[in-house]
C-alpha cells in the first residue's frame, strides 16, 4: 500500500489519499495528530509541500508516525520549501523551516542523529539519496525505514 500525505487537489490513484482540507480524499486526518492508520502497512509515503505546515514542535511525533506506519524497507519521499526560499516565507502557514540538514537528526551515522535521540526520536531512517535543493526553492528528500 502507498500513503500520501496531504494530497490537496494532487489525488493519486493506487495511493491512500490523506488530507485535512476540502479536498478529494480516502480519509480525512491531521497529520499533526497521532495516524488513525495500522503499524507497518505502506511500502512508501509520499508528501509534496505538506510536512512544512507541521507545527514545529510536533516535528519528531510526526516523523515518529509516518515511521510507525511504514513497513520494514518502505521508502518516504518528501518535498518541503527551502527555509531560505521566498517560497517558505511568503505562505503564513508555513512553520516549520528545513535545509538540505534538518532530517540528519532522524537519519542513522549523521552527526546530528545522537541529539535527535535526545528530542525523543528512538527511531531513525537512512537515505536513500542525499537532499536536493531544486534552485534555493524546494529541498527533495528520500528516505528508507530500516528498523
Amino acid at each position: 500500500m502507498k500513503l500520501h500525505l496531504g494530497c490537496g487537489n494532487d489525488y493519486k490513484e493506487g495511493f491512500w489519499n490523506v488530507d485535512i482540507g476540502d479536498c478529494k480524499k480516502d480519509q480525512e486526518m491531521d497529520i499533526s495528530r497521532p495516524f488513525p492508520l495500522q503499524d507497518n502497512s505502506y511500502t512508501y509515503v509520499y508528501a509534496k509541500h505538506v510536512l512544512e505546515h507541521i507545527p514545529r514542535e510536533s516535528f519528531f511525533d510526526v516523523f515518529r508516525e509516518i515511521h510507525r506506519v511504514m513497513a520494514h524497507g518502505a521508502v518516504l519521499e518528501f518535498c518541503v520549501p527551502h527555509a531560505g526560499s521566498d517560497n517558505y516565507w511568503t505562505d503564513p502557514t508555513h512553520t516549520m523551516p528545513y535545509t538540505v540538514r534538518t532530517m540528519d537528526f532522524l537519519i542513522e551515522g549523521k552527526q546530528l542523529r545522537e541529539n535527535g535521540k535526545i528530542y525523543g526520536a528512538e527511531y531513525s531512517f537512512e537515505e536513500v539519496e542525499a537532499p536536493k535543493v531544486d534552485g534555493v526553492y524546494t529541498v527533495y528528500f528520500k528516505l528508507r525505514k530500516v528498523k
